[in-house]
């Protein structure tokens, strides 16, 4: 699994684009170092791009372990919106399955789409999360 970040601060937005197989102990560690960078401010709106990610041993014991990372570091993160772009079914099922369990329990606005287009209008928006939709 690798992370690609490419923060613009003009626009407020940090973008993250996944690839590989999916290793909960290099997302925790990924998530700890973002939320934690100099140049990350609360609050930030997020783009995090998972079409390249292979999800295929992704269970909902791993669904919940994400969770447990969001939470704890919940109040670095802020109260931002966070799109998620997923290629396929199963990544957007996944998102959904996410923020279905989480969504209440999380200060930042989640919500998943289907192309890079529909996340970058929705957080350029003033629209909150219409999940589930």
């Amino acid at each position: 699994m690798k992370a690609e970040i490419r923060v613009e601060p003009a626009n407020s937005i940090i973008r993250v684009n996944f690839a590989g197989e999916f290793d909960i102990e290099y997302y925790r560690s990924f998530y700890v170092k973002l939320v934690n960078r100099k140049d990350f401010k609360p609050g930030i709106n997020m783009i995090w791009d998972i079409s390249g990610l292979d999800l295929k041993k992704i269970n909902t014991d791993l669904v919940m372990e994400l969770g447990v990372i969001s939470i704890e570091n919940a109040k670095k993160r802020g109260n931002g919106k966070t799109a998620i772009v997923a290629g396929s079914d199963h990544q957007f099922g996944t998102a959904r399955m996410f923020g279905s369990l989480y969504m209440n329990s999380l200060p930042v606005r989640f919500h998943p789409f289907r192309t890079l287009d529909e996340a970058e209008k929705w957080i350029e928006s003033d629209q909150e999360s219409d999940y589930p939709d």
